[in-house]
C-alpha cells in the first residue's frame, strides 16, 4: 500500500499519541469522540487529528485511517521542499556551492524569504 502524505501537525499529532503509548486502534477510536480522557499533550493531539478528521465537510477520515495503517510521509510546504533540496546540496563541492547561490539569487530575485537558505 502506497503511504498517504500528511501536514506536518497532523504527523507530529500522530508521533504524540503514539509516543503516550496509545494504539493504532485507540487513536481511531478516539475519533468518534469529542473528548479524550489523556494527558494535555495527548488531549491537543486528539483535537489536531478530529480537526483534520472532520474539518472541511470530514473529507480527511479515510485519509488520516490510511496513514494510521498505511504509514504516512510528510506532505512539505513549498518552503519546507526548498530547504530539504538546499540542505541536501553540501557546500563542500563547487556543484553544492552553485547550487546554494542559485538558490538563494532566484529567492531573493522574488522576494521570497526561507529560513535556512536567505533568512
Amino acid at each position: 500500500m502506497e503511504k498517504v502524505k500528511l501536514p506536518k501537525e497532523v504527523a507530529e499529532a500522530i508521533e504524540t499519541l503514539e509516543n503516550a503509548e496509545i494504539t493504532t486502534f485507540g487513536i481511531i477510536c478516539s475519533l468518534a469522540y469529542e473528548i479524550w480522557g489523556h494527558s494535555e499533550h495527548a488531549s491537543e493531539a486528539h483535537k489536531v487529528l478530529r480537526k483534520f478528521s472532520f474539518g472541511n465537510s470530514g473529507g480527511n477520515t479515510d485519509v488520516l485511517l490510511k496513514a494510521l495503517v498505511n504509514g504516512y510521509e510528510l506532505d512539505l510546504t513549498p518552503e519546507e521542499k526548498v530547504l530539504s533540496e538546499y540542505k541536501a546540496r553540501q557546500p563542500s563541492s563547487d556543484y553544492g556551492n552553485a547550487y546554494r547561490q542559485g538558490v538563494r539569487d532566484t529567492l531573493n530575485a522574488y522576494g521570497i524569504k526561507i529560513e535556512g537558505v536567505n533568512a
